[in-house]
């Protein structure tokens, strides 16, 4: 049972990973705001990634993401993969990326099974492309294992190609998160539509949306053309709650997912985008979807949106996993803002209600 550091309450739904309660977080409390902030920066020595967003003074700027770090000679980004070489940013490009890719047949698992009309995927494989570094930092990580394991031998875009086969339908960007390392990702799926050319073949993304504008559109085209969607991950909707459960701000992230969803109309047969939140044990709410429904609900009313039943991980290992009325209350909030398109992910998660 956690403690916040703001107002000393004390309950089963305050992680120690936070070191507060989504009541301070939101209020802006100073304590609870500072506790969170010295959590992130505990884990990522942890793992000896860089703590912050590195500003050098006259460092070389990387716009590959939103965090826009300014990085000097031999310095890493916050991502661990771009690095300042000779006044030139190097990691994450064409020639090589912290990858790892694999082939599964398509099954229940894809995120838009309940939605999506491209049933002749399902008669192939699906070829996963997960990238090991994000501009995130979220406590409750279901991906963190790679902090911790020795980096894979460097893959260029040509390698990427040579795993493909004749039975993906698919190719799915994923991670961690491909932002970092998008420039790689776009060019293999480049490659990947020329090398099967006249062919079926769907370009999807998951991301936690915190890209730079110019590489979302270059994402939505081949999205758009091919058949496949970007699903964003919304985690938060106030700012404060964001940055202390993911490390960094959702201002550009909120931006960059009304940018994508100003296209929707170009293919509304076949949603385009989609977006998810996990339904974290107090800290994500019925009222915090609620404002996040609202917020998509702005941009769409029928964008398909995922409620996932959160699963202790972690830092965050200490919370219970999402209660069973957690979920139906954040689903009828999320109906109640006008949403058409909502959907439980991951039931078989669900547990008892919380202990007081």
């Amino acid at each position: 049972m956690g403690a916040c550091a703001a107002c000393g309450k004390r309950s089963p739904v305050i992680s120690e990973a936070v070191g507060s309660c989504v009541v301070c977080l939101r209020n802006g409390e100073t304590k609870a705001l500072e506790a969170a902030a010295s959590r992130h920066l505990q884990y990522r020595r942890a793992f000896s990634l860089p703590e912050t967003t590195p500003k050098t003074q006259k460092g070389v700027l990387c716009e590959v993401c939103c965090r826009e770090c300014l990085l000097g000679p031999g310095q890493k980004g916050f991502c661990n993969v771009r690095v300042c070489r000779d006044g030139k940013l190097q990691g994450g490009d064409l020639q090589g990326a912290r990858v790892r890719c694999f082939h599964e047949a398509f099954a229940t698992d894809c995120v838009a099974r309940w939605f999506c009309p491209m049933k002749e995927c399902r008669g192939g494989t699906r070829m996963n492309v997960y990238y090991e570094s994000c501009a995130l930092d979220c406590l409750y990580c279901q991906s963190w294992h790679y902090r911790r394991s020795e980096p894979n031998m460097p893959l260029s875009c040509e390698d990427m190609i040579q795993i493909l086969d004749s039975s993906t339908r698919c190719v799915w960007f994923l991670g961690g998160d491909p932002g970092p390392q998008i420039q790689h990702a776009l060019e293999t799926a480049r490659l990947a539509l020329q090398a099967r050319s006249g062919s079926d073949l769907a370009i999807c993304w998951e991301t936690n949306g915190s890209v730079n504008p110019m590489f979302l559109d270059e994402m939505i085209d081949l999205s758009l053309s091919t058949g496949g969607l970007v699903k964003f991950d919304l985690k938060a909707f106030d700012d404060h709650i964001h940055t202390a459960l993911c490390g960094l701000s959702n201002e550009k992230i909120q931006a960059n997912f009304e940018r994508a969803g100003s296209r929707w109309s170009e293919r509304s047969e076949h949603p385009l985008i989609m977006a998810s939140t996990p339904l974290v044990p107090g800290y994500i709410d019925p009222y915090e979807i609620d404002q996040i429904a609202r917020f998509i609900t702005g941009v769409h009313r029928d964008i398909p949106y995922s409620l996932i039943a959160f699963r202790p991980d972690f830092a965050m290992s200490d919370l219970p996993v999402t209660s069973k009325q957690h979920a139906w209350q954040a689903e009828q909030a999320a109906r109640a803002a006008g949403l058409t398109r909502v959907q439980i992910e991951n039931r078989n998660l669900l547990g008892p209600s919380y202990p007081e």
